[in-house]
Parts: structure tokens; C-alpha cells; sequence
């Protein structure tokens, strides 16, 4: 007996120590079964490390347990980059007999922990999802054994925990989005029939169609048992329970899937008949102290869905809602809403859409002593012969007293009317309708939003079958203030009808808009994450999108704005939207101490790139004060900080938009002329080059009579050369500014060698072993570098050493001159030939760089000149052919095309002649200067 017990012991102990070792000497084996078989049936990229594999018997013995840790799967090709799938734990359970001895991969568990599921179906109908490698086509042999199946599902449970799911196709355009997703299912996959068990809890972040959000946030339990029947793929629901918040529905009937659509016999009802579970539905209701809502009144809903569901047609249906008595009272408030009453049918007996009819015979609901009351009957979706009728009378302070809105103060009273009847009119796209809508003594103010407070003493809107007309809109908010007035048109059509476009103008008028007192106030923390690298080239998930369907002229006249500090004065102009494009059209305004004319483009046609495309006249404006409130001159023009002075330009520049709506800085092009008649520079900049070019080091540097020719490519700022006196010295500079504020830029200048800095005295006796002389002139070609506020300024080396060291040497044979004359009393012996020759050699030089500089500067005006004609014309060309056949829009493009052609050939002489005059000027210079060389050396 002793001896059976002690064998059956060792027994157990190397059972056990099989049970834990086994599993890793197939480890190896087990992972290599699985990517042969990733590798051959999915077309898609598999991550998860073989550190993070593990498998086990224990958990579900005698089955084997293979679990990996951070598995994802990402797609190819369209959707190269983005994962499908992925998780922080998946569990399967597999037959150990079938892999050691069958050499089949069978499955039979699978549980998902945090797993993040992105559907995804493209326009034209390719899926993320179809990553299944296709089967060769069997080749016929003669009768042989079928092979065993190398791989075989027969799932009998599942499991997900704290999922999130989104599906999004946009064939149909339909988005559902699923977080905190709980869910088990148990069911044999390995038989043709059998029952499908489910629970499942989550939160139905959002629902979406063709871009409008039906349902937001709502949490949905479901528990259901489906009958399957693999071999039909006809499913029917036997015990269910599905809740949205509290509102509990259940379905009956079934559902499959033929060669063709999906065919279907569905009823789906309302379980909880109360009032209270449907106003669960309602977000603002649901989270606001649900539990203490006082509610009575009962709901009836039901739904039916009949028929196939294909490209074509869709199930015949009914809906049915009815509400009888509702009431409801919040916690804390003295008034109830209530009295609330609802009959709606929408009934297709045919599956045909245009076939579907509309009846609300009821609608009502007191607020208070406030009612509200509304009916409406719709025949068909061809010709809509309706029936409606809407009316309201509300006085807003006694809202107060039924809905929680602490801090909020609300006044004001309104009264609403519509109705129509008749059928639409398919030639002028009307229907028989009239209403009107009267707003006064409107007042509303929050603590947190609005503390100022918004008056609207009076609003007038009307409602005819043509148009929605704005009568009257006085408004105040703050010390602002606004006037309106207004048309939309084609509503009806817009309504009722897909890709119609609606119109409309709109006329504001205001004495000032203080904007910055309109924005609620943010405070920034140190934990506050820096706003995104604006180089980057993702820029388009949340761009703000212009609607295509709609066509919008709004007129403004505001004689004051103040935003962010900066204050525009008289502003006027034109905004239009159109086909996805926002057009400001000559919007005027004094600011910065001068004028700005701006046109432009926001275009999101292509909503991935959203671009713009702007033109901008500026006159006499702060070059400082534009730095402070322009992002783009701070991050291309960094300069201007320390530039005390004023500059003109007509400037072009697009580029494409980022999610912020901000500028991508290395898409930017553009360009023009900066005339800066005078300015001072200071800082740093200035600093470092005066070290080089005045011993005396002034604080700043005199800039006068600028004319500036900028282009920006691939994000640099590029300075064509343009001369510039530096210390009373006339200087030639060029280079550019990249994003990263780095400065690459030269300067041609020349100096007395007795004033020049400490630093080019350093550099010259490097070079030369000796000191410059203090009088003739050295010519000195400077580079500038590094970041604008940490500049670097040297003597630009490679070939120049000669240049300058020959330029000492003269300069030290003068000085010599200058000593011997001063001791000895005459001159070092020097002929007058020799003399006048020298002279006329510096004269013919002086004359000849001023020439080759002028015709530089007018070739330079010549070319920005033509690009404004050119581009003039572009645009000129482009309103003709919008224009089309129509005669009247024809000759108005003309004649707009004329107008725009003739200001492009003002502005493109005017910016020849200013060329022609600098490069007078350079030559006149030059001129005066060689004669008063050619007359100290004994010319004429």
C-alpha cells in the first residue's frame, strides 16, 4: 500500500511538471504554425513580439491557452500606416490534439482585452478589413481523400473587455462609434444551427449620416439570443433586451443575408412605457440630476421593417410615437413642463422613399403658461403636397423657473408663426408658405460664458415661399454692437432636395466690435501642452470646412475693431462664400498707423489640403507693431521686432492650412516690393554688425529710401539685393530667413579703414599681419549667420584674404604719403599723370557698379511688374470663363475683368517708375561722386 501511494505520488508530481513545461518546448512550434498561417491568409501587416507570447494548459485544460500581449494589425496599400486592430491581450484557446497530431490550427475561445477595432470602407468601396489572402482555384485530380482542413473555427465563447469600436464607410455615408465596450457571447460555431447568446455594455459615443450626428453619447446595454442558421445565414431574435439610457426596446423577427441585400421581418417596441425613460434620451436631461427628475406620462413606440434591402430598394416600414401626458419637473424649480402630447406616424408600404408619408397630427407642450403647438402632414417625397402649421409664444424669464440655469439671467419675450399648405412647385421650387418670427426686449447673460450680457431689443424675421428675410436685427453685447439685415433664398429646395444650394446676402452694420471682450477668458498652466510644430504636414483632420451648397454675400461696415490688442479703424468689404471656397473681397482698413487693403481665398475644396491665396495692400503700416500682431512676420521676418518705422508693399502669398487654421509655413510662396522710406534698426542684429562697421558703435542703424524685392519658397524668406547706407556708407544686401529662424545673408559695404570696428581690425591683421590705415576705403563683404537673436556677423573667407590684404596695403602707402607730407612739408614725389589716371580709374568704377546696380534694380522692377500684369490676367481670364454662355454674366465678366486688368497695369507702372527713379538716383549719385574724385586730383 505504501509503495502504490508513493508511485502514484511521483506520478502526479511529473504530470504537474509536464503541465508546466510542455507548453514551452511547442512554443516555438506553436508560433511558427501561426505566422506561416498569418503569412498565407492576410494580406496585412502583424506586429507582436515573441517576448510577449505565451501559452498555457492550465486555464482551460485539457485545451492549450496562447496569449499575446500588444498585438496590432495595420494595413497596406490605401491604408498603408493605419491599424486596423489592436489590443493589450489576446487570448485564444486552441485544441492541442488537433496541432500535435492533425496538424490543424482549431480554435475555440478568443477573449480581447482593451481592444481598438477600426473599420474602415473607402468611397469606392474598398475595406480595410479585406486583408484575406484569395484561394487559388482548387485543380481537379482524380478522386482523391480531401485534405484536413489546416486551419478550422469552432468558436464556443468569446469575450471583449473595455473596447472601443468604430466603423466608418463612407459608401453609404454612415459612422458608428463604440467606447467602453463590455461584451461575451457563447455559441457552438462548429454546427450549422444552434443559439448565439450575447450580453453586451457600452457607450454609443456617436452615430452619424451623411455628416449630421443623430446620437451622442448615450450608454446601451443589449442582451439578446439569436438564433443562427449558418447554412440560410438567417438569424431571428428570440429573448432580447436592448436599452439607449433607460428608454428599453425590444425586437422581433429575423434577419439574413441572401446572395443579393439583406431581407428582413422585424417589429421593434418600446418596453418601458414611461415618459421619464424617454427623456433619458435627451443629454442635457440624462446628466443633470436624472434620478431626482420628477416625471409622469406614458411613450408608445413601435417600429416595423419588411422586405429586402439592397442598392435599389429599401424595406417597406412604419414608425409610430405617441406620448400622452408628459410632465416633467426638475428637482428645486417651482414650474413644471407640462401637458405634453404627441401623435406621429411615417408610414412606406412599398419600399419606394419617394413613397413615404409623414403624419404629426399632434404636437404640444406648455412651458409654464408658455404654449407651443405644431402640426404637420406630408402626402409623399415627389411633390410634397403639405399641410403644416407651427406657432409659439414664449416669454423667456419663466424658463428660469423650469430648467436648472444657475448664474444665467434671461429675459425677453418671442412670438413665432408658420404654416403652409399646398404642394410644391417643381418650376419655381416653392412652397405655399408665410410665417413670421418677432424677438424683443431679448436680454441674456452668464456668470462663466457671457458676463457681460447680449441685448436684442429687436428682431423681425418673415417668411415667405420665395425667401427668409431678415427685417430687423439690433443687437448689443458688452460695448459692442451689431445691425443686420437680410435675404436667404431657394430654402425650400435646399431643404427638401439633395446638392441644392442656398443663397443669401446679408448687411452688418456696427459702431465698434470689441472682440476680445466677446472671447471667454482661458487661463493658461504650466501643464498646458505647446500648440503643434506648425511645419508639420498633417493639416487636415480638423480644418474648418466652407460648405459647397451654399452661396452667401455678407456687406460690412464696422467702424471699429479691437482683437487681441490690435485695432482696426473704418473696416469695410465683401465676404462670399461659394463651392467650398471663402472669398474676402476688398476688405479695407486703417490700422498700425496705415491702411491695409486685403483679398483673398480660404479654399477647402479639397478638405485634406485646405489652402489660401491672398493679396495684400499695405500702406505706411508700423513695421514693429505689424510684428507684434501678425504670426506670419514673426516667423519669417523675425527683424521686424526692432524696427522703428513704417513700410509699404503690395504683397501676394498662399500656402495650405494646418488644424489650427494657421499658415504651413514650408507650403508658403509668394512676394513683392517693401518700400521703407526710413526706419532705425536696433538689437542684437544691429549690434553685431556695427561692431564690424563703426568703432564708435551706435545703439541703432538709419535705414532710408528702402526698396525691398522678398520672395518666399519651401518656407524661406529671400531678400533679392537692394542697397542700403550702414554708418553713412552705401551697402548692398541679400539672403534669406528660414523657419527655424535661421539667418544666411551678405553685406557688400565699404568703409574708411579709420572707422571701421574693433572686430574687422582683428580680422584685417589676421589676414594681412598688419592694421588698416585709417583713411582710403576698404571694401568688406560680410556674412551674416546664425539665429536672429544670437547673430553671428564675420569676414566671408574663400579668395577674399587677397582682396582686402591689397586694399591694406594701399591704405598704408596713403598713410605714408600723409606722414612724409606732414613731417617734411611736401608731398611724397607723385606725378599729376599718375594722379589723374589713378583718379580715372575710380571715377570709370564708380560709374560704371552704379550702372550695373541700376539696371539690377530696374530689371528687378521690370519682372515684379510683369508678374502683376500676368497674374492680372489669370485672373481676368478665369472670370470670363466662369461666366460661361450667359450673355449678361458674360459682358459683366468682362467688364470686371477689364477694371481688374486696368488697377494691375497702375500698380505695375507705378512699381517700374519707383524703379526708374531709384535707379536715377543711384546713377546721379554715383555721378556726383566721381567728379568730386576727378576734381580733387586736378581734373576738370
Amino acid at each position: 500500500m505504501k509503495k502504490a501511494l508513493i508511485i502514484l505520488a511521483s506520478l502526479v508530481v511529473l504530470i504537474l511538471i509536464l503541465l508546466f513545461t510542455l507548453p514551452y518546448f511547442f512554443k516555438d512550434d506553436i508560433k511558427a504554425a501561426i505566422d506561416k498561417e498569418l503569412a498565407s491568409s492576410i494580406n496585412a501587416d502583424v506586429h507582436f513580439e515573441l517576448d510577449n507570447f505565451s501559452v498555457s494548459l492550465f486555464p482551460n485544460f485539457p485545451n492549450l491557452t496562447v496569449g499575446i500581449e500588444d498585438l496590432s494589425i495595420a494595413g497596406r496599400d490605401e491604408f498603408a500606416g493605419k491599424t486596423l486592430f489592436s489590443t493589450k491581450n489576446l487570448e485564444v484557446e486552441v485544441n492541442l490534439k488537433k496541432i500535435l497530431f492533425d496538424d490543424q490550427l482549431s480554435i475555440q475561445g478568443i477573449s480581447l482585452d482593451q481592444p481598438h477595432i477600426w473599420i474602415k470602407v473607402l468611397a469606392d468601396g474598398k475595406a480595410n478589413y479585406d486583408i484575406a489572402v484569395p484561394s487559388e482555384e482548387p485543380v481537379e485530380t482524380p478522386e482523391e481523400t480531401p485534405a484536413e482542413e489546416p486551419f478550422k473555427i469552432s468558436i464556443e465563447h468569446w469575450q471583449i473587455i473595455n473596447g472601443d469600436i468604430t466603423y466608418d464607410d463612407e459608401t453609404i455615408p454612415f459612422v458608428l462609434e463604440l467606447t467602453d465596450v463590455n461584451h461575451k457571447g457563447s455559441g457552438d460555431f462548429s454546427l450549422t444551427v444552434f443559439d448565439m447568446d450575447t450580453q453586451t455594455d457600452a457607450t454609443l459615443a456617436t452615430v452619424s449620416y451623411d455628416g449630421a450626428e443623430y446620437i451622442k453619447n448615450r450608454h446601451i446595454t443589449a442582451n439578446a439570443v439569436l438564433s443562427m442558421d449558418l447554412d440560410q445565414y438567417k438569424f431571428t431574435f428570440k429573448n432580447n433586451e436592448f436599452k439607449l439610457n433607460d428608454f428599453a426596446l425590444g425586437m422581433d423577427g429575423w434577419f439574413s443575408m441572401p446572395e443579393e441585400g439583406y431581407d428582413m421581418d422585424l417589429t421593434i417596441t418600446s418596453k418601458d412605457n414611461s415618459f421619464k425613460s424617454l427623456l433619458s434620451l435627451i443629454p442635457a436631461m440624462y446628466a443633470t440630476d436624472f434620478d431626482g427628475l420628477k416625471a409622469s406620462g406614458t411613450v408608445d413606440f413601435n417600429t416595423t421593417l419588411k422586405g429586402l434591402y439592397t442598392d435599389e430598394k429599401i424595406p417597406a416600414f412604419k414608425v409610430y410615437m405617441g406620448i400622452q401626458d408628459g410632465k416633467f419637473q426638475y428637482p428645486d424649480l417651482p414650474t413644471a413642463v407640462s401637458n405634453v402630447q404627441m401623435k406621429l406616424d411615417v408610414d412606406n408600404a412599398d419600399g419606394n422613399i419617394d413613397h413615404t408619408k409623414i403624419d404629426l397630427s399632434k404636437f404640444h407642450l406648455e412651458l409654464g403658461t408658455n404654449p407651443v403647438d405644431a402640426q404637420l402632414k406630408i402626402g409623399n417625397l415627389v411633390n410634397y403636397p403639405v399641410e403644416t402649421n407651427i406657432s409659439a409664444k414664449l416669454n423667456f424669464a419663466e424658463l428660469l423657473q423650469m430648467f436648472p440655469m444657475e448664474g444665467t439671467e434671461l429675459k425677453g419675450q418671442l412670438d413665432a408663426h408658420f404654416q403652409a399648405k399646398g404642394v410644391y412647385d417643381t418650376v419655381n421650387y416653392t412652397l405655399p408658405a408665410s410665417g413670421s418670427l418677432n424677438l424683443s426686449s431679448f436680454y441674456y447673460a452668464d456668470k462663466e460664458y457671457l458676463p457681460q450680457g447680449m441685448s436684442i431689443p429687436k428682431a423681425v424675421t418673415t417668411f415667405t415661399p420665395e425667401n427668409i428675410v431678415l427685417e430687423a436685427f439690433e443687437s448689443t453685447i458688452g460695448s459692442s454692437d451689431v445691425s443686420a439685415t437680410g435675404k436667404l433664398s431657394n430654402y425650400i429646395k435646399y431643404a427638401l432636395l439633395p446638392n441644392e444650394t442656398l443663397h443669401g446676402t446679408l448687411s452688418i452694420a456696427s459702431k465698434q466690435l470689441l472682440i476680445d471682450e466677446l472671447m471667454p477668458e482661458t487661463e493658461a498652466t504650466e501643464t498646458e501642452e505647446a500648440p503643434a510644430d506648425t511645419t508639420s504636414t498633417d493639416y487636415s483632420y480638423a480644418a474648418i470646412e466652407v460648405p459647397k451648397t451654399i452661396d452667401f454675400v455678407m456687406d460690412a461696415s464696422i467702424g471699429k475693431i479691437v482683437y487681441d490688442g490690435l485695432t482696426l479703424n473704418n473696416a469695410k468689404g465683401k465676404i462670399i462664400v461659394k463651392d467650398g471656397i471663402l472669398t474676402m473681397d476688398n476688405l479695407s482698413t486703417s490700422t498700425l498707423g496705415g491702411a491695409i487693403l486685403f483679398n483673398g481665398t480660404y479654399n477647402t475644396q479639397e478638405l485634406r489640403k485646405p489652402k489660401f491665396d491672398m493679396k495684400l495692400g499695405v500702406k505706411t503700416i508700423s513695421i514693429q507693431e505689424s510684428f507684434k500682431s501678425f504670426n506670419t512676420v514673426q516667423q519669417l521676418a523675425p527683424v521686424a521686432q526692432n524696427v522703428i518705422g513704417n513700410v509699404s508693399t503690395e504683397f501676394d502669398l498662399s500656402g495650405l492650412i494646418d488644424s489650427t487654421m494657421m499658415p504651413v509655413y514650408n507650403t508658403l510662396t509668394g512676394g513683392g516690393l517693401l518700400n521703407i522710406k526710413e526706419a532705425a534698426l536696433s538689437g542684437k542684429l544691429a549690434d553685431a554688425i556695427t561692431k564690424f562697421t563703426n568703432k564708435n558703435k551706435p545703439t541703432s542703424l538709419a535705414l532710408k529710401d528702402i526698396l525691398m524685392n522678398v520672395h518666399i519658397e519651401e518656407g524661406k524668406l529671400n531678400v533679392d539685393p537692394f542697397d542700403v547706407m550702414i554708418n553713412g556708407h552705401k551697402s548692398t544686401v541679400a539672403g534669406n530667413t528660414s523657419l527655424d529662424g535661421m539667418l544666411d545673408y551678405t553685406i557688400n559695404t565699404s568703409i574708411p579703414a579709420g572707422q571701421v570696428g574693433e572686430q574687422v581690425n582683428a580680422a584685417l591683421t589676421k589676414l594681412t599681419g598688419s592694421t588698416a590705415a585709417p583713411s582710403s576705403e576698404i571694401k568688406l563683404n560680410l556674412g551674416v549667420t546664425g539665429k536672429y537673436n544670437d547673430p553671428k556677423v564675420a569676414l566671408l573667407g574663400s579668395g577674399s584674404k587677397e582682396v582686402v590684404k591689397g586694399q591694406v596695403t594701399q591704405a598704408a602707402v596713403n598713410k605714408t604719403q600723409e606722414l612724409a607730407k606732414e613731417k617734411l612739408g611736401e608731398d611724397v614725389p607723385v606725378t599729376k599723370d599718375e594722379a589723374l589716371a589713378k583718379a580715372q580709374e575710380e571715377a570709370d568704377k564708380i560709374i560704371a557698379d552704379a550702372q550695373v546696380k541700376a539696371d539690377q534694380l530696374k530689371a528687378e522692377a521690370k519682372k515684379s511688374a510683369e508678374q502683376i500684369r500676368a497674374e492680372a490676367k489669370v485672373q481676368a481670364d478665369k472670370l470670363i470663363a466662369e461666366a460661361g454662355s450667359n450673355p449678361i454674366k458674360k459682358q459683366a465678366a468682362k467688364l470686371a475683368a477689364q477694371k481688374l486688368t486696368d488697377e494691375a497695369e497702375k500698380k505695375a507702372t507705378a512699381v517700374e517708375q519707383e524703379g526708374q527713379k531709384q535707379a536715377d538716383n543711384i546713377i546721379a549719385k554715383a555721378k556726383e561722386q566721381s567728379d568730386a574724385i576727378l576734381k580733387k586730383a586736378g581734373g576738370n
